[in-house]
């Protein structure tokens, strides 16, 4: 939680809205790629890919493994928090 909480704290950590297409998109991550992720992980993931990010920091082992990921011809890598 401490580690979470700094990260949320940094300028550089942005918010976005959810709309149903992100919703949607969400769908596709653990149908594509046969993940056992949870429904907020694909939002999260979802939410990224909508609003052209081109990383996205995560602890997630499965996510990390993947290298990168992309839907819908969205591309983002994912990486540990210390490597951004």
């Amino acid at each position: 939680m401490d580690t979470l909480n700094d990260y949320l704290d940094l300028d550089t950590t942005l918010f976005q809205n959810q709309t149903k297409t992100i919703t949607k998109l969400g769908l596709s991550p653990g149908s594509e790629y046969g993940l056992d992720l949870g429904g907020r992980d694909c939002l999260i993931l979802a939410n990224f890919l909508s609003n052209n990010m081109e990383r996205m920091a995560t602890f997630d082992r499965a996510l990390l493994d993947l290298d990168e990921l992309s839907i819908d011809e969205q591309v983002i890598r994912l990486l540990l928090p210390k490597d951004v």
